[in-house]
């Protein structure tokens, strides 16, 4: 893999970037990227220093595979299973970014304001499209280790310039964020679809 920083090629390209001086830059959309897959499917390895995430979806794995360039360490197959790994090189950015993961339970970083590009990929994850027919389709956030400040997670929503939904936990005691026909409708056609998961947009968002 090439190091965007000094031009070379290194089979391991953490392990470069941990001895050498070089610092490849990391653009804004690729760390609301990183911080949409971490919030939904992903998690930070034992080292502090490398993300992951899998999922059974190939072509939504391609794609974060793509956004990410030069972070990702490549998309692989996990053995006689139809799942689909990500993970990126290991470098100090992972480590000072996302140090809200360190405690080891999934805990939304609500200090920073949530971004189109960081929901859809948490919407991709952890989302869905309620369609119900006859009726009006219900956009849906699953947030299940936010149970006890579903309130809270709310207002940030709407802080950061979403509609605010209404925090809900069923009968079967899932915890969700839910958004109404209209507010659904809003939010779906300002953040675009990501590849492998265009059916969670439904008729929006094209």
């Amino acid at each position: 893999m090439k190091c965007p920083d000094c031009g070379k090629e290194f089979s391991a390209l953490g392990r470069h970037l941990a001895f050498a001086d070089c610092s490849p830059t990391v653009t804004s959309y690729q760390h609301d990227v990183l911080r949409g897959v971490l919030m939904s499917d992903g998690w930070v390895g034992t080292s502090g220093r490398c993300l992951q995430a899998e999922w059974a979806n190939k072509k939504y794995a391609k794609y974060v595979s793509d956004e990410l360039e030069w972070l990702c360490d490549g998309v692989q197959k996990r053995s006689n299973r139809d799942i689909w790994q990500l993970s990126t090189v290991s470098c100090d950015y992972i480590e000072n970014n996302f140090s809200w993961y360190s405690s080891g339970q999934k805990r939304w970083p609500l200090n920073k304001k949530l971004t189109d590009d960081t929901l859809k990929h948490l919407y991709a994850g952890d989302g869905h499209l309620k369609q119900r027919e006859g009726r009006s389709d219900a956009m849906i956030i699953s947030c299940e280790n936010e149970r006890d400040r579903l309130k809270t997670i709310a207002v940030w929503v709407e802080s950061s310039g979403y509609p605010k939904p209404t925090p809900h936990i069923s009968n079967a005691g899932s915890s969700v964020l839910y958004f109404n026909t209209e507010d659904t409708r809003e939010i779906l056609n300002r953040i675009a679809p990501v590849d492998g998961y265009e059916y969670k947009w439904g008729k929006h968002g094209n």
